[in-house]
């Protein structure tokens, strides 16, 4: 909303030039230049995504229930659940951040705890 990113510039360029020791992080959706853009120093860094292996962890952390092996990969016992642990640990990541649904969410952290919790109303289809 363009009135409500208006309004934060407008608070954020008083409270800057009323107190000249602050310094303020923002994180917005969108980029955002301040009125006061002039008169301050405005930085704009892009975060990017998680790396896929940590894409990966976050969702299996995050996740309401344990995934089983039939829903990453193919697997003689689909319904057995998946452990990650010191083993298995690149074969579990790669197998999860290799599915379509996780591998569109391009490491967006909120998208990717969206889906985990979404798991357990979801079938043996959610990821792929």
């Amino acid at each position: 909303n363009m009135s409500a990113n208006n309004m934060a510039a407008d608070a954020l360029e008083c409270i800057l030039q009323r107190c000249s020791s602050y310094s303020v992080v923002l994180s917005t959706h969108q980029p955002m230049v301040p009125a006061g853009a002039s008169k301050f120093k405005v930085v704009q860094h892009r975060l990017q995504g998680l790396v896929p292996r940590d894409a990966a962890r976050l969702l299996l952390r995050r996740a309401q229930r344990p995934l089983r092996w039939g829903e990453i990969q193919r697997s003689e016992d689909p319904s057995s659940l998946v452990i990650l642990n010191k083993e298995n640990e690149s074969e579990v990541l790669e197998a999860v951040s290799s599915q379509p649904r996780v591998a569109a969410l391009r490491g967006n952290p909120r998208r990717l705890i969206e889906l985990a919790n979404d798991l357990d109303s979801l079938t043996n289809t959610v990821l792929t």
